[in-house]
């Protein structure tokens, strides 16, 4: 008897720097057993060079042409290329609202990366486009879907192992040079949406709403500062649990240390860099015919966007995107 071919779901894909090609590399990967099959089936970028490169890096020597990409150097004609399913973003923030925009405009299903947009008008106004169209969007936390995060919040919020949980603090440091980097850089250019908010912030922001949305927390983003692998501490009345990893973005161990309790530590490995987890879960959710993710909902989105929003406003941040939203 035949095997039942798996679904397919095609991307194109926006942007080739590092999150787009690490993004694209994860949906490449062989497993042993995959809900569905993935064609990258066009990128967007700005030159022909930057599209050769990325897919050199993404493909394997060798790889069939019949299997790679169309390169388009404008990203419109990814938005209507029939062959695209779902659109990923991963250009810089300033740009993802208008790339959101014409997706949807276009038809496409998207799953646009953090931060969504520059402020949380602007994610309200994309969200209303989607649904206005009947479109799927998802902002791409991807952290949010890794296995390690799933029994993370089952160990707090339904087992209680560390019963009631009353403080936790959280850490993505980054020792970058920013006085060496040029203005311009995406990292200082405040038209950009420049600062450590928007780019690591959210994760932060990410971990107090699944650990304990409210108060209790003390949450810290730099990009002068050097982090430590122990980036999260969540203390409850039994005992304290700590998450650890090469960044607070990739989650790799829990250590669990509760009263009268011999200390246990639970190592997490899985293949790639780990953005298959969410490529699957929005997958499935658009075969499914789902507009919204509910491990990652819109309503989520918006609410991160808003907290960065009074953040910058206490901080006296202002973006150009903000000027615009007011006239």
């Amino acid at each position: 008897m035949e095997a039942t071919p798996l679904p397919l779901v095609r991307w194109g894909i926006l942007g080739t720097g590092w999150v787009s090609t690490r993004f694209a590399a994860d949906l490449l990967i062989t497993r042993s057993s995959t809900p569905v099959q993935y064609k990258i089936a066009a990128i967007g970028t700005s030159s022909d060079v930057k599209g050769a490169s990325f897919i050199s890096t993404v493909f394997p020597s060798g790889a069939p042409d019949a299997v790679k990409p169309k390169i388009y150097t404008s990203y419109s004609d990814v938005y209507i290329d029939p062959e695209v399913d779902i659109v990923y973003i991963g250009t810089p923030h300033s740009y993802h609202k208008e790339q959101c925009l014409a997706a949807i405009a276009a038809g496409k299903h998207v799953l646009c990366e953090k931060p969504f947009t520059i402020n949380a008008a602007e994610a309200e106004e994309v969200i209303a486009a989607a649904k206005g169209k009947g479109a799927y969007i998802m902002e791409a936390v991807w952290t949010r879907f890794f296995p390690l995060v799933l029994d993370l919040k089952k160990m707090l919020h339904v087992d209680k192992i560390i019963g009631d949980i009353h403080h936790m603090t959280c850490d993505f440091s980054l020792q970058k040079d920013m006085e060496n980097l040029p203005a311009t850089h995406r990292y200082k250019d405040i038209n950009l949406g420049g600062g450590a908010l928007l780019d690591i912030g959210v994760y932060p922001l990410m971990w107090s709403n699944i650990v304990l949305d409210g108060s209790g927390w003390v949450l810290r983003a730099s990009l002068r500062a050097k982090g430590t692998e122990e980036f999260l501490e969540v203390e409850g009345s039994k005992g304290v649990i700590i998450v650890s990893g090469p960044r607070c973005s990739l989650p790799r161990k829990v250590k669990i240390q509760v009263e009268g309790v011999e200390e246990r530590v639970m190592n997490y490995d899985h293949e790639g860099m780990g953005f298959r987890f969410e490529a699957d879960s929005v997958a499935k959710d658009v075969l499914e015919g789902k507009k919204e993710n509910l491990i990652m909902p819109l309503e989520e989105t918006v609410r991160v966007m808003r907290v960065m929003d009074g953040i910058r406003k206490q901080g006296g941040v202002v973006y150009p995107q903000d000027e615009r939203e007011r006239t």
